[in-house]
Parts: C-alpha cells; sequence; structure tokens
C-alpha cells in the first residue's frame, strides 16, 4: 500500500475517531450558551444598572425583571377575584420568607404588585392594573444578579403552573422576561432557518447535482457539513466554559457554515470529476493505478487549494470583524461564525481529498447527469436553451466524432494525450487552439486525409452529451476537445464576457447607471430595534409584553428610570438636589416630551408640584399631615437608604419597546449629558434604565462603532488579497465590487421593507418600516 493511502486513511481514522467526541462537545457547547442581551458596563445604560444594583437593595429599579400578568377569565375587576389575594400572598411569601419552597427566594429579591403597594399610595398601585373592567394586573419580581435568569425564570414559571393546577383559579397567569423574549427569538431563528432549509437544501442539491453532474459527489457535502458543525461547536465549548456564549449563536453559525461547506464541496467536486476525466482520458480502458490516483487527488487539492485558503482567510476576517463590536452576545456570534468558517476551510483541505483518494473508483466514475437528461429534454431547442447559443449557432463538430469512427478511424496509432491539452477553462488561449488545429489535421489516419476534411458540417446534431473521451480513438479525443471549444465560444454568455473585455469602459458605465437607484436609495437605508419585529409574530412572551403595555396602567407597567447620585450620604436630601432634580424632569418634559404629571419622584408631587428638601424631611417625619404616608412609601421606593442616590420614573405616553423609543432615549441621553456638563458638582452620575433602555443602548453603541468595525475589516482583507496576490488593483476591485454588492442589496431591500406599498401584496411585512439594527451588522460581514 503507498504512503499516501496510509496517509488518507490515518486521516478518515481520525475524523471518525474524534466525530463523536466533538459531536458530544457540541451538545455540550449549544447547552452551555445563554440568553441574555445585555449593554457593556462602561455605556450609559450598562452604568445605570451597575449603580443600580449597588444603591438599589430594595428593589426600587427592578433590573432583571420577571413579569407576571394575571387577568380574570370573566374580566371582572381582579381585585374582586377571591383567589387573587391568595396567589399574591403565596409569590410574597415564597420570596419574603422562603415559603414551603426555599429555591424560589434563592432566586428572586424582590416583589412589586397592586397588593404589595399600600392603599394610600394610590399614585403608584394604578400602575399596576388595568384593562377593561380593572381585570388585569401585574406582578413584577426581581431576579437576584447571582443566578442565571433563565433557571430563576423556569422555577417561577413551574411555580405558578403547580399553584394554579393545585386551585384552579378563575384567571389566567401569563409570564414575560428578556430570557422568555430571547427565547421566543431563537426559536423564531430556528423555526425560519428549518424553512428556509426546507427549501434551499433540495434546491441546493439539484443545482449541485446538475453542475457536478454527479449524484455520487453529493456524499461529500454530505460528510462535510457535520463534520464542519460538529468540530466547529466542539471546540467553542472550552471557550464557552470561560466566555458567555450568546444562544443566537449556534442557530445563525450553522447557516453560514452549511453554506460555505456546499459552496467548497463544489469547488472540490468539480475539479475532481475534470481531473478524473482527463486521467481517463490519457490512460484509456485500464484502472488507474495507485500513483495515478494520487496524482489527480493531488492536482485536485493543489488547484483549489489556493481559492479555498483565499475564500477562507476572507470569511474568517469578515466574520471574526464582527467580534470587534463593542456587545457582547454580538461578539460570541462573531467569534462561532469565524470558527466555523476556518474549520470548514480545515476539513475541507484534509478529509475530502483523503475521502476520495480512499474511495477514488467510486467517486470518480463518468459524469452522467445533464440537464437535459435529468428533465428527459433531447430537442434541439433544450439543447439551445441548455448551451445558452443564440439562434444563428449550430453543434459545428458534435458531428464529428461519428464522421472520424465511420470513416475506420478506430484502428489509428495510439497517442498520448496530455491532460493539460484537455483543459477547458480558457477556451479563447492560442496555445490550446493551435495544439486542438494540429491534433484535427493529424495525417497519420488510415485515410490518409485530415480530419477536418471529414466532417459534414450539415449533419444534424447528435447527442455529444453522453460520449465518454476515454471510449475514443486518438482521432476522435481531439475532435472531442474541438467541440467543446467550439461550444463555448458560441456560448451567449462567453459573448457576453467578451463585450466586457473589448468595452470595459461602457460596461462600467451600464453598471453605474443601473445601480444608481439603488444606491440613492440605500443612503435613506432606517434602522429600528422594535422587538415586536424582532420575533415571530405569534411569539407568545413578546404578546404578553404587548399586552400588558396596551392594559395595564396605560403604559406604566414598563416604565423608564432616571438615576440621579450625589456624591455622599445625605446629599440627596437638600435643596440644590431637589431643585437640580426638577429642573432636570422639567427639560425632559421639553425635550421628550413626557409630561411632569407622569413621574414619580421624590422631588415633585403630582397635584401640588415641586418641593423642597425640607418639606420633604417634614412629610416623613409627620405621621399627622394628610398624604404624608403615602409620600414616606414613594420616598422609600425612589432613594437609597444612604440618601445618597434617587431614581424618577417616567410612564412611557407610547410603546417603549417601539419605534419612538429610539428617539425618545437620544433626546433622553442628550440631557443627561448636559446636566453632568452643567452640574458636576452635584452629580457624581446619572444615567436611565429601565424598559427598552438596554436593548437601546446596545443599538447605539454597537451602530456607533460599526464603521471603525468596516473599515477594520476592509483594511486587514486589503492586506491579505494584496499580499496573497501581490497586487494593489485586485483588493481593490473586490472592495468596489463588494461595496457596490452591498450598496445594491440594501437599495433593493430599503425599497421592499421601508414603504407601506408593501404591505397590501405581503400582509407579514405589515407593521415594518425599516430595517432590523442587527441586519447590516451580519449580512455586511457575511457579504463580504
Amino acid at each position: 500500500m503507498p504512503k499516501s493511502r496510509k496517509v488518507a486513511i490515518a486521516v478518515l481514522l481520525f475524523y471518525a475517531t474524534t466525530f463523536p467526541a466533538m459531536g458530544y462537545m457540541s451538545y455540550l457547547f449549544m447547552t452551555n450558551t445563554v440568553l441574555e442581551m445585555n449593554p457593556n458596563d462602561d455605556s450609559l445604560v450598562g452604568q445605570s444598572i451597575i449603580k443600580s444594583v449597588e444603591y438599589f437593595k430594595e428593589g426600587q429599579v427592578i433590573v432583571r425583571p420577571f413579569v407576571m400578568m394575571i387577568q380574570d377569565s370573566n374580566m371582572r375587576p381582579i381585585i374582586e377575584n377571591s383567589l387573587f389575594r391568595n396567589f399574591s400572598d403565596a409569590v410574597y411569601d415564597s420570596i419574603y420568607n422562603s415559603g414551603p419552597d426555599g429555591q424560589v427566594s434563592s432566586m428572586f429579591e424582590s416583589m412589586l404588585g397592586y397588593l404589595t403597594v399600600p392603599s394610600f399610595a394610590g399614585q403608584m398601585r394604578q400602575r399596576l392594573i388595568g384593562g377593561e373592567n380593572n381585570s388585569t394586573t401585574v406582578i413584577e419580581l426581581e431576579i437576584k444578579g447571582t443566578v442565571d435568569m433563565k433557571v430563576a425564570v423556569d422555577m417561577m414559571v413551574d411555580w405558578v403552573k403547580n399553584w394554579t393546577n393545585f386551585y384552579n383559579p378563575s384567571f389566567t397567569v401569563q409570564s414575560t422576561s428578556v430570557s422568555q423574549v430571547f427565547e421566543d427569538l431563537a426559536h423564531g431563528i430556528i423555526n425560519d432557518l428549518i424553512k428556509v432549509d426546507a427549501v434551499s437544501i433540495p434546491i441546493t442539491i439539484f443545482v449541485l447535482v446538475l453542475c457536478v453532474g454527479s449524484v455520487r459527489m453529493l456524499n461529500i457535502p454530505g460528510l462535510m457539513i457535520p463534520l464542519s458543525l460538529a468540530f466547529s461547536f466542539g471546540l467553542m465549548y472550552p471557550v464557552s466554559l470561560a466566555l458567555q456564549i450568546s444562544s443566537l449563536a449556534p442557530e445563525m453559525s450553522a447557516a453560514v457554515i452549511l453554506a460555505i461547506t456546499v459552496d467548497y464541496s463544489l469547488f472540490l467536486s468539480t475539479r475532481f470529476l475534470d481531473e478524473a476525466t482527463k486521467m481517463r482520458v490519457n490512460i484509456g480502458d485500464r484502472q488507474a493505478t495507485d500513483d495515478e490516483k494520487f496524482e489527480v487527488v493531488s492536482r485536485t487539492t493543489t488547484l483549489t487549494a489556493h481559492n479555498i485558503l483565499v475564500s477562507g482567510g476572507t470569511i474568517a476576517v469578515s466574520l471574526a470583524g464582527i467580534a470587534i463590536l463593542p456587545a457582547g452576545f454580538i461578539r460570541t456570534i462573531g467569534l462561532v461564525f469565524s470558527v466555523g468558517a476556518v474549520v470548514a476551510m480545515i476539513i475541507s483541505l484534509t478529509f475530502v481529498p483523503a475521502v476520495l483518494l480512499v474511495f477514488y473508483n467510486f467517486f470518480s466514475a463518468p459524469r452522467n447527469i445533464t440537464w437535459a437528461n435529468f428533465l428527459l429534454l433531447k430537442t434541439s431547442f433544450w439543447k439551445r436553451v441548455q448551451k445558452c447559443r443564440g439562434k444563428e449557432s449550430k453543434d459545428e463538430a458534435a458531428p464529428l466524432i461519428n464522421s472520424v469512427q465511420n470513416e475506420g478511424l478506430s484502428s489509428s496509432p495510439t497517442v498520448r494525450v496530455n491532460p493539460q491539452d484537455l483543459s477547458l477553462s480558457s477556451p479563447t488561449d492560442n496555445v490550446m487552439r493551435t495544439q486542438c488545429n494540429s491534433q484535427l489535421e493529424v495525417s497519420t489516419v488510415n485515410t490518409g486525409r485530415p480530419i477536418s476534411q471529414l466532417v459534414d458540417l450539415e449533419k444534424s446534431p447528435t447527442d455529444f452529451d453522453d460520449v465518454d473521451p476515454s471510449k475514443l480513438n486518438p482521432a476522435a479525443k481531439a475532435a472531442f476537445l474541438q467541440e467543446a471549444l467550439i461550444e463555448q465560444n458560441n456560448s451567449m454568455w462567453f459573448k457576453a464576457g467578451t463585450v466586457s473585455v473589448r468595452h470595459p469602459y461602457l460596461v462600467i458605465l451600464v453598471v453605474m447607471i443601473f445601480g444608481s437607484p439603488f444606491f440613492y436609495f440605500a443612503t435613506t437605508i432606517r434602522t429600528d430595534f422594535v422587538i415586536a419585529n424582532e420575533v415571530p409574530r405569534d411569539a407568545p412572551h413578546v404578546k404578553v409584553l404587548t399586552e400588558l403595555q396596551n392594559q395595564v396602567g396605560g403604559g406604566n407597567a414598563f416604565p423608564f428610570g432616571a438615576v440621579l447620585i450625589g456624591y455622599k450620604p445625605g446629599d440627596l436630601l437638600t435643596d440644590v438636589f431637589f431643585n437640580r432634580t426638577y429642573e432636570f424632569m422639567l427639560q425632559i418634559q421639553d425635550r421628550c416630551n413626557q409630561p411632569l404629571d407622569t413621574a414619580l419622584t421624590y422631588a415633585y408631587i403630582d397635584g401640588v408640584g415641586p418641593i423642597t428638601a425640607d418639606f420633604a424631611k417634614l412629610l416623613l417625619e409627620s405621621t399627622w399631615i394628610p398624604g404624608a404616608d403615602a409620600y414616606q412609601y414613594l420616598y422609600n421606593k425612589s432613594v437609597d437608604r444612604s440618601n445618597m442616590a434617587g431614581v424618577i420614573q417616567f410612564t412611557p405616553t407610547f410603546d417603549p419597546f417601539g419605534k419612538q423609543a429610539y428617539a425618545y432615549l437620544n433626546s433622553f441621553q442628550e440631557v443627561i449629558d448636559e446636566f453632568r456638563a452643567k452640574y458636576p458638582e452635584t452629580f457624581s452620575f446619572i444615567g436611565v434604565t429601565g424598559s427598552s433602555a438596554g436593548s437601546w443602548q446596545i443599538m447605539v453603541t454597537v451602530l456607533a462603532k460599526f464603521p471603525m468595525q468596516i473599515g477594520i475589516t476592509f483594511a486587514v482583507i486589503f492586506v491579505l488579497i494584496a499580499g496573497t496576490f501581490r497586487s494593489v488593483f485586485i483588493p481593490v476591485r473586490m472592495i468596489v465590487t463588494v461595496a457596490y454588492t452591498v450598496a445594491f442589496a440594501y437599495g433593493a431591500g430599503c425599497i421592499v421593507f421601508q414603504h407601506q406599498w408593501t404591505w397590501k401584496v405581503w400582509p407579514a411585512m405589515e407593521g415594518v418600516d425599516a430595517y432590523s439594527w442587527t441586519c447590516p451588522i451580519f449580512s455586511r460581514s457575511e457579504e463580504r
């Protein structure tokens, strides 16, 4: 057994023995991912969350909420439901008193509900109830920052299910949380990928078979895909032990790995069959020797390795560029993308050559699939369509072989044909044409006449697609090559290509004019972070979110919170802090259209107006002033125990998870920046949290760094391509063509997604008038 075959078998044994282990590690990796999307710690909202956890220990600011919507089944007032109080008390007891199951209290640290707010604090109570006949209320639980959110959510969902199954109340309990919304998103992505793959994979197989011409070669991508997925995810498992990986990463990267794997398998399969065909032409009817098999596989790998390495390297760099962006979940997705691209590249250049060498006889069978054979169409019209010929073209050399063989040339002396002579990659090559013509003018055949004189160009065409060149005599082999060259020269695609060579500036002008409308629309691109558009429309937990927003407290269920912190304990209980807090509220009212009566704060009482620090102290110490008890409750729910930090809860007058939130929070940040600069001696920190602030922060932070990420990625790719090809023109041309493609694609997308005309013809798009903000991030990196 030759050494090359031994090495190939060793490679296959390596993959066969490690595949089960990598598959198991892949499973561990996918179960060790998290469904959280948090802003960076050094961002405005990230700092606000950290400060809130540090200062507000009694649930004044809910940072990691688990929200339950309780709705009476008969649409009667929920507070009149006899079991509602029992349910509320049971939840309270489980959290604060450990209840019968102490595990719940270990996961949650505070509870806010209609019955936990004293009746005298009517303003705070009312934001927790609503709907028809006040039939709906909300209970908000704060998940401890030290526990896994999904574990806590699953535990509470099970607790609620057990309680409702036991008591069978006449109300429903539905829940929502960040982890549940992301679970909806992950399921939506998986379902969409399944639907897309159900359509695309059969089409891919169909096209792959017809392009390669062999059903047997489907085994190559069939083996590469599971190997690439298993090794990509398996290698990421140790990384996931040290780094939180987003649960979206495996689902999204699987589609990218699938595409890359099919692409590389197509490169290798077509090249291998071409090389095997050349070898059959060269050796005739006998079996290829081990050295000849190795030569075929070696040439296949050598001729495709450069393309695969450059393509894989470029893709890996592009996808790794996503990791530059300042968002944890996006960085991890980019990391998995990049690892998958590198693994697919390595497997294609190690595993595939080994398989082709060990099972050479199986894979090297002649091509037996063509478009005409597949569709059982043999008409000359179909042949013209299939071969992309014009009306005036003829199958000029198609009858050549029959003519040659009919003249008794089968006994011609054997002529050794160089495999390189049969390469059809460059039909216009002068050397190739000279070789073909010289072979066609051979005069050593039995008739003593040149072969070209034996051809009747007006004969009816024959089915040349099924000819095996290895079965032909030397003269017919030359005719086979000449026919292929004539066929390609008559192709309308070849003729179209020659136009771009002869008139490059005209072609560039036409292409630019054609793309200019799309370039214009690309400049109008809009992005948003509407959560309802990020997940399937029937997502249950987003439905709960939407229903709560529309029914409970007129939108009070999910307020924004402004966090204001002084420098030392007691700073808040001063007139300066109170006055500037009220000034801050006025600015938010003017710049964000936020009415003062929608705010809950220590410095303002609805119906009274702004108050001083001295009056606040009086209310806090009083037992006889009307409303003092309500203010005391409000103060305790908005100020930390050291009187150093306070929070203002702003109830949005719009959907805080909709498109208006973007402009609102942008203006909110402007006010914060101005007050930080204006009163640095009063406030050590001013921030915002709550509602959709986290999503907004991730979006604006990532998009702000996105141009830098594109620049760095293109620069690295430029150096990589320039060094590989030793040319500056090639990477410049690549960047221009990629920019053209991206601009064209997004211009077309703007026409479809940002205008309401699509709503009538595509009902699923109703309400969509912008891109999801993640689309430019992932698609532009993948398009590179």
